[in-house]
C-alpha cells in the first residue's frame, strides 16, 4: 500500500442521494457478515461500483469496508465503497449499501469532501489526494484472504 504523507479524512457534505437496490422490501433480519463467505464483499463491491456506472478496473478507491452489528431482532450489514467520481476525477463519492430490519438492502450515494487534519485544510483535487488511493488489484489480496466460516 501506498504511504500517506498526511493524514486525511472524507466525510460526507451533500446530502445523500438514495437510489435503489430493492425499495423498503420486507424480508429477514440479515443474519451474516458480508464477506465472511468466498466472494460475498467481491459482489457487494461489483453491485455497488455498477451503481456508480463503472467496475474494479476503471476506479481508484479511498475506502473499501464492511461492517455487521449484532442487535438481536434487528442486525444490520454495511458495505461502503468510496472512490473517485467516474464522471469527475477531482470529486469523491461514497456508494453504501446496507440491511436491517427497517431498511432492507438499500443503496446510497454520498458526495464526500476530502480534509486534513491539520487545520481544517480541504484537498480539492485530485493531485492533493492521489496518495491515499489504491485499485482493486492493491486490495485483491485482501479481499481474497478473509476469513469465512461454513
Amino acid at each position: 500500500m501506498k504511504k500517506f504523507f498526511r493524514s486525511v479524512l472524507a466525510v460526507s457534505t451533500l446530502t445523500m442521494l438514495m437510489t435503489s437496490c430493492s425499495f423498503l422490501n420486507p424480508g429477514p433480519v440479515p443474519e451474516d457478515i458480508i464477506g465472511d463467505q468466498p466472494g460475498e464483499l467481491q459482489a457487494k463491491i461489483n453491485e455497488l461500483l455498477d451503481q456508480a456506472g463503472t467496475d474494479s478496473t476503471k476506479v481508484e478507491f479511498a475506502e473499501i469496508s464492511s461492517s455487521f452489528l449484532y442487535s438481536p431482532g434487528d442486525n444490520t450489514a454495511n458495505v461502503h465503497v468510496q472512490i473517485i467520481s467516474p464522471d469527475d476525477k477531482n470529486k469523491m463519492v461514497q456508494y453504501s449499501w446496507s440491511d436491517m430490519k427497517d431498511r432492507r438492502n438499500m443503496c446510497e450515494k454520498f458526495d464526500l469532501t476530502v480534509s486534513t487534519f491539520l487545520d481544517n485544510d480541504v484537498v480539492d483535487s485530485y493531485d492533493g489526494y492521489k496518495e491515499m488511493l489504491f485499485t482493486y488489484d492493491d486490495a485483491r489480496k485482501y479481499l481474497n484472504n478473509l476469513p469465512f466460516s461454513r
